[in-house]
């Protein structure tokens, strides 16, 4: 199942996520030690960063119940704070992407997404032709 959202496509079977011409791969990935991730830690952060791309906003606590709302044991004592690590972990991959991570605190709760990066080269390009037409 392939999803495109917002200009960034995930497909689901192939564990992949592709942006402005990057990929990148969370099956059978390495560290950058070259120690093999476990395949259950690459689920979680495909994810994860699923999440914070479909999800317009989640706090660490919905992210935390999105992973764990099927283990028996309900997951890690650590909880939200664990995935804040992953979070931080996976910023390579995220800058890789040409995505920057949003935050937005809401009665004290922060919600966090991952958004397309806007360049200022590109807003100027986008305003390029602007001029002409309001001299006219």
């Amino acid at each position: 199942m392939t999803i495109r959202y917002n200009g960034i496509t995930i497909n689901r079977e192939r564990r992949t996520i592709a942006h402005r011409g990057q990929f990148a791969v969370f099956a059978g990935a390495r560290s950058e030690a070259s120690k093999p991730i476990p395949e259950r830690e690459e689920s979680r952060r495909f994810k994860i960063a699923c999440q914070l791309i479909l999800g317009s906003g989640a706090s660490m606590q919905q992210i935390f119940w999105h992973l764990y709302a099927d283990d028996p044991d309900g997951g890690p004592l650590e909880g939200p704070h664990l995935i804040h690590i992953v979070m931080c972990q996976m910023k390579p991959v995220f800058d890789k992407l040409d995505l920057t991570m949003r935050s937005v605190k809401i009665a004290g709760v922060s919600y966090y997404e991952l958004v397309p990066v806007f360049h200022v080269a590109w807003i100027g390009q986008a305003f390029k032709g602007k001029d002409d037409v309001a001299k006219r």
